[in-house]
């Protein structure tokens, strides 16, 4: 993720807010007077930010003490950089990524996942301005093949190669691994999220890419009954 020294999040620069979650990530959580203390404001107008970054999915409130904790949301902004890209150099890297997204979604492309949606969000879509930040992207995979089909594809992929894995984690998540470093395609303009960010309050958001076939109505059905696991389950009335 990067941000634009332009961008503001809950009436705070980005750049203040990156550096108080910098800031909190030392801490379990931080109670109000701490974080007044270091935003420099009243406690009024710190609460409201608080609440306000709440709102938006970066911070939850601790039910017992009422301290403040980051969420994973946060954690991407205090990792972030503050790097820019032209809105032309942008427009190149997105419409390269929907070529890759493409031949992924081709019959015989021998990917275990079709992508059904991609959603944008961030400085590149809801902007007009000629410097953007990440070209920021949300993808949703759908299982190529039933349960039992894309086991066996997913083995045989992974005794073909030679790669040394960490751990089984990694190395059942390599069909999916190898797919995205595909479509990302060793651009550091893309930046590729995975479907559980459409959950995060207040993100605006637009599908920029539906797959031949795919209806948004039943996306977003299957999003809320599904949504919980990291790829949509096979089905086969959407079989290429």
């Amino acid at each position: 993720m990067r941000l634009s020294k332009s961008d503001q999040i809950a009436g705070l620069p980005a750049k203040t807010l990156r550096d108080f979650f910098r800031r909190m990530s030392g801490w379990e959580s931080v109670g109000l007077p701490k974080a007044t203390e270091y935003l420099r404001m009243s406690e009024g107008k710190t609460l409201n930010v608080l609440e306000k970054l709440q709102e938006l999915g970066y911070v939850t409130k601790e039910s017992k003490s009422g301290d403040w904790a980051l969420t994973t949301a946060a954690m991407r902004v205090r990792n972030a950089g503050f790097r820019s890209y032209t809105r032309a150099a942008a427009e190149r890297a997105f419409n390269d990524f929907l070529d890759r997204v493409n031949q992924v979604n081709e019959p015989a492309s021998g990917h275990l996942y079709w992508i059904e949606a991609v959603y944008g969000f961030g400085s590149f879509f809801f902007t007009d301005a000629d410097r953007v930040g990440d070209v920021d992207l949300i993808i949703v995979f759908r299982l190529r093949h039933n349960q039992e089909e894309y086991e066996r594809r997913r083995d045989k992929l992974i005794a073909l190669t030679d790669r040394r894995f960490r751990n089984i984690v990694d190395q059942l998540s390599y069909p999916k691994n190898l797919l995205l470093r595909f479509i990302k395609g060793r651009s550091a303009i893309i930046a590729l999220h995975n479907h559980s960010q459409l959950k995060l309050p207040g993100l605006k958001k637009k599908v920029v890419y539906l797959a031949l076939g795919a209806s948004e109505s039943q996306l977003k059905a299957d999003l809320k009954r599904d949504g919980w696991m990291d790829t949509l389950p096979y089905n086969a009335a959407l079989v290429r």
